[in-house]
């Protein structure tokens, strides 16, 4: 083949061109190459920040778990006081079991009654249990989380105690006064009950609209 001047410039010049685009690519693969190792780095960062996370994330359920059990076994501990204290001829005592939901867990308190032949029965409280029961379950829970969260003690009960037999009442009004004298506790019950009346420490009547105190030594209410 024929090189003319014509042809060798036509060839130096794409020649340059080249060797710029390969220059050009070269810088180009060299950047891209620093970006890799820089993506890299960033992704094992991550990576490493995800372990800790999830770590994180078990140990903080794990504490959890531990802290919920606490939880429900002293509300277990002080249920099971309350019913044994206050319906003192059975044999009662409560468990709870906790029930997975969409996003959370759910608590239902069981009512555990020994029977004389030593046979067990369960009862969900208050779907199979009569009022007394779901009466003083719901006044000993109110009392647990009162405490628990260090709130007033001042608890106010209407009819409150009204669904509970007349021969656990005396040592209900006794365990509200223990709780009264040893932990602070303050107990208004609106009532129309004398069982209850009786065991009160102040008692005021309303009339009319108005509010007066009775005399706890004089008379009939």
């Amino acid at each position: 083949m024929l090189y003319t001047t014509s042809n060798y410039q036509a060839l130096r010049d794409r020649a340059i061109k080249l060797n710029s685009l390969k220059d050009t690519s070269y810088k180009n693969y060299k950047n891209t190459e620093v970006k890799y190792v820089e993506t890299a780095e960033k992704l094992l960062k991550v990576k490493e920040q995800l372990l800790v996370q999830e770590a994180s994330i078990k140990v903080l359920r794990e504490i959890i778990d531990i802290m919920s059990k606490e939880f429900i076994d002293s509300i277990v501990d002080l249920l099971t006081f309350a019913l044994q204290t206050i319906i003192y001829d059975k044999d009662y005592s409560v468990k709870i079991l906790l029930k997975e939901s969409r996003n959370s867990k759910q608590a239902e308190i069981i009512l555990v009654s020994k029977q004389e032949d030593g046979s067990i029965i369960e009862s969900p409280i208050p779907d199979n249990c009569g009022g007394g029961i779901s009466a003083i379950v719901g006044l000993v829970l109110q009392i647990f989380f009162i405490q628990y969260f260090k709130l007033n003690k001042l608890l106010i009960m209407d009819e409150a105690l009204s669904q509970i037999s007349k021969e656990y009442i005396p040592n209900t009004m006794t365990f509200l006064k223990t709780l009264s004298k040893e932990r602070g506790f303050k107990f208004l019950l609106v009532c129309h009950d004398p069982r209850i009346i009786k065991h009160s420490d102040y008692m005021y009547k309303m009339e009319m609209g108005k509010l007066t105190e009775v005399d706890m030594n004089g008379g009939e209410f």
